[in-house]
C-alpha cells in the first residue's frame, strides 16, 4: 500500500513539497525534482531555508503557512534553479493540521506555467500580427500600382537613352529598386493574407536535404560546415512541402549569416512528445522537431523577444519579414518555433511539427 500511495503521488501533475513545522522536508515527489532541478536525495537531506534560498518569495509563503496557517492560491513567481535557469511556476500553499487541529506543517504545490506563459506571449504576438496585417495589405495595395508606372517609365526612358552611359545607369538603377520595392510588398501581401496549405504527405528529411544543397551552392557559405544528425523512424508528416521548405531555408539561411558565412551549422531531427516538451506529464501526442544549431554569436535576449515581429531586423538590406511569415506557416501547421541562445555561445532554433 506505501508503494501504491507513492505512486500515486508521482504520478500528479504538479510538484509536491510536504514541511514539518520545523521547517524539514518531508517529502519530495518526482515532478518536484524536474521543475526546481533539485534532486530527492538533496531535498530530504537539506533544511527547506537553505534548500530554497534563492527563493524569497516561495520561502515567504511557506514561513507564513507554518506561522498560521495562511493559505495562497494560484500564486505566479519565478523559480530561480541551482544552474541558473529560471522557470515560471504557480505556487499553492495549504497547511497540514493534526486531528486535534494544530499545525504540524504545509504542503507546497509547485505548478510549471512556462507553457501557459508561452501560449499568452503567442496570443499576445498574434494580435499584434493581424493588425500589422491589415495594415500592410492596405499599403501594398495603394504602393504596388504606382510603383509599376515608375518602372514602366523607367525602361521607356532607357530606350530613349540607350547611347547615354551615364543615363542608362541611373535608370538601369530605378528598375533594380523598384523592383526590389516589388518583392517587399509581395512578402507584404504574402504576410497578410497568407494562402491556404496545400498538404500532403512529405518527408521532412527529403525537404532538408533539398534546401541544405540550395544553401550550401550559395557563394556567401562556401566556408560553411553543415552537418546532420536525422531520426530515421520519422515517419512522412503532413503538411505542405513548398511552404515547410520555405520556413526552413529561411532558418538555415539565417544561420549562416549570423556565421558570416563560416562555421559549423548543424541540423538535427528527432521524435518528441508533449510530455518531453512541457517537462510534465500532460499531453503526450507525439511530434518532431527539426533543431538548426549555429555557431554564431548568439542573440540577446531581448532580440529573441522580438524576432517574429514584423520589419524587426539586424540584418543589412533585411525586410524584418522572414521569420514572422516563418512562424505563421508553422503555426499554419500547428506547430511552434523555439529559439535557445545565449550572447557568445550560438543560437538553436526548434522547429516542432505535429506527426498526426
Amino acid at each position: 500500500m506505501e508503494k501504491l500511495y507513492a505512486d500515486i503521488i508521482d504520478s500528479i501533475e504538479d510538484g509536491i513539497v510536504v514541511f514539518d513545522k520545523d521547517f524539514d522536508i518531508l517529502l519530495f515527489n518526482q515532478i518536484a525534482e524536474i521543475i526546481t532541478g533539485i534532486s530527492k536525495s538533496r531535498a530530504m537531506n537539506t533544511k527547506g531555508e537553505s534548500l530554497f534560498c534563492d527563493n524569497k518569495r516561495l520561502l515567504d509563503q511557506v514561513k507564513k503557512s507554518l506561522k498560521n496557517g495562511q493559505v495562497f492560491s494560484d500564486y505566479d513567481t519565478d523559480f530561480f534553479r541551482p544552474d541558473g535557469t529560471v522557470a515560471p511556476v504557480s505556487l499553492i500553499t495549504s497547511p497540514v493540521l493534526s486531528p486535534e487541529g494544530e499545525y504540524e506543517g504545509t504542503t507546497l504545490l509547485i505548478r510549471d506555467i512556462r507553457r501557459v506563459k508561452e501560449l499568452e506571449e503567442d496570443l499576445r504576438r498574434s494580435d499584434s500580427l493581424v493588425s500589422v496585417g491589415v495594415l500592410a495589405a492596405g499599403l501594398a495595395h495603394e504602393i504596388k500600382n504606382p510603383l509599376g508606372g515608375i518602372r514602366g517609365a523607367a525602361q521607356l526612358l532607357q530606350m530613349e537613352v540607350e547611347e547615354n552611359k551615364e543615363l542608362i545607369e541611373y535608370t538601369s538603377l530605378i528598375v533594380r529598386e523598384t523592383d526590389r520595392v516589388t518583392g517587399l510588398i509581395e512578402e507584404l501581401l504574402d504576410f497578410a493574407n497568407p494562402k491556404s496549405l496545400k498538404k500532403e504527405q512529405v518527408n521532412i528529411h527529403e525537404i532538408l536535404d533539398s534546401v541544405i544543397a540550395l544553401q550550401s551552392r550559395s557563394e556567401a557559405t562556401r566556408e560553411t560546415t553543415f552537418v546532420t544528425d536525422y531520426d530515421p523512424s520519422i515517419p512522412p508528416l503532413v503538411g505542405d512541402s513548398d511552404k515547410l521548405a520555405q520556413v526552413l531555408l529561411n532558418i538555415v539561411k539565417n544561420g549562416c549569416e549570423a556565421m558570416d558565412g563560416r562555421g559549423s551549422l548543424k541540423v538535427v531531427t528527432r521524435v518528441v512528445s508533449d510530455f518531453m516538451l512541457n517537462e510534465g506529464p500532460g499531453s503526450r501526442s507525439a511530434m518532431i522537431a527539426v533543431d538548426v544549431i549555429d555557431s554564431g554569436p548568439g542573440i540577446s535576449e531581448e532580440a529573441q523577444r522580438m524576432l517574429f515581429t514584423p520589419f524587426y531586423t539586424k540584418k543589412r538590406g533585411g525586410t524584418g519579414l522572414g521569420l514572422a511569415v516563418s512562424h505563421r506557416i508553422v503555426e499554419a501547421h500547428k506547430g511552434y518555433i523555439k529559439v535557445e541562445s545565449k550572447e557568445g555561445e550560438g543560437a538553436t532554433f526548434s522547429l516542432y511539427l505535429p506527426l498526426r
